[in-house]
């Protein structure tokens, strides 16, 4: 197969593959005063939007469609020492780690 560069290349074209993200924690901190400041029209019910995702997913898989999980992904990125070390170093700083993670 030739290599085809990444990106989306038709409005109508057959979905090949895609990354997603399930509704986890950042979801659950979703609030009335910061949903409009993060995008969202409103809060949402996380286990409601996880089994909705599921489902979603599913449905896409059985299309054929590659679903690419990002938590799989940053997994494996961390399991790399040497890409975790980069993240790390060149990535992440004292001002920016949200709170709960310091």
């Amino acid at each position: 197969m030739q290599d085809i560069p990444l990106g989306v290349h038709s409005e109508v074209g057959q979905l090949r593959k895609v990354m997603v993200c399930a509704p986890g924690l950042a979801h659950s901190r979703l609030t009335p005063g910061n949903c409009d400041r993060l995008l969202f029209d409103d809060v949402m019910w996380v286990e409601r939007a996880r089994q909705d995702h599921l489902d979603f997913i599913n449905k896409m898989r059985g299309c054929g469609v590659d679903v690419v999980e990002m938590h799989d992904l940053l997994s494996e990125t961390l399991a790399n020492r040497q890409a975790r070390n980069w993240l790390i170093e060149q990535q992440i700083t004292a001002d920016e780690i949200p709170f709960g993670f310091a």
